[in-house]
């Protein structure tokens, strides 16, 4: 821990000396605190380049794809997409019968 001057009490009257001092301190303070700043600035910098740069590919994705399809088109594509050639278990063969009459 950094030795700290104490607090100059101005009641007493200032020593200019002691003055100096403090003043000395706050301006290494202020330089501290300002790098510890400038690395943080830089490490939000540095995820926000990040972030843009992985979101970029899939809003050019979003934007090259056709035109969207009405509803019913889509559910009829996803019904088809998800339909399995065969069944998976007893029960989807007796539902897929049952479907089916």
């Amino acid at each position: 821990m950094s030795a700290r001057p104490r607090r100059i009490d101005f009641r007493e009257g200032v020593d200019p000396g002691r003055l100096k001092d403090r003043i000395d301190f706050l301006e290494k303070k202020m330089a501290e605190l300002l790098g510890c700043l400038n690395e943080v600035e830089q490490r939000v910098e540095d995820q926000e380049n990040e972030i843009y740069s992985l979101q970029e590919p899939m809003q050019k994705g979003a934007r090259s794809q056709r035109t969207p399809l009405p509803l019913n088109e889509r559910k009829q594509q996803l019904k088809e997409a998800t339909r399995s050639t065969e069944p998976r278990s007893k029960n989807s063969i007796k539902r897929k019968a049952s479907n089916q009459n």
